[in-house]
């Protein structure tokens, strides 16, 4: 059950976060500004992030829960690239394949960053 906390959390972070930063910037009229490379390069971070808190919240490997995490985030980013791109969806096609192709080496920098700050020794997976 913990293990399905961990990635639900980081999935969280990866999907709720985005679009609550995209309303702050709406709010605060900024959203304008945000071109889709700027909202790419945000997506990402958040993925780093959910890997992380997948990672640190896992009961054991937590690069592993990380990956899994990434996986996860690569299925629906992937399902999100085909869908959206065929609808001309919210802007330029190569906005969702960086979706796709930032997801699972994100969500593995979030498990590394959790390793070099939470771990002193282990197997990587």
């Amino acid at each position: 059950m913990q293990s399905i906390a961990a990635i639900l959390l980081g999935l969280v972070a990866v999907v709720l976060l985005p679009v609550g930063t995209a309303q702050l910037l709406d709010t605060l009229g900024m959203s304008a500004q945000m071109g889709p490379l700027v909202a790419l390069a945000c997506r990402s971070v958040y993925v780093v992030l959910g890997g992380y808190l997948a990672a640190r919240f896992a009961p054991s490997s937590p690069m592993r829960h990380a990956l899994i995490l990434g996986g996860a985030w690569l299925v629906l980013a992937a399902v999100g690239d085909v869908v959206l791109v065929r609808m001309q969806f919210f802007g330029p096609p190569w906005y969702y394949h960086g979706l796709v192709i930032t997801a699972l080496p994100g969500a593995w920098l979030g498990g590394m960053l959790h390793r070099r700050f939470h771990c002193k020794k282990g197997p990587l997976i």
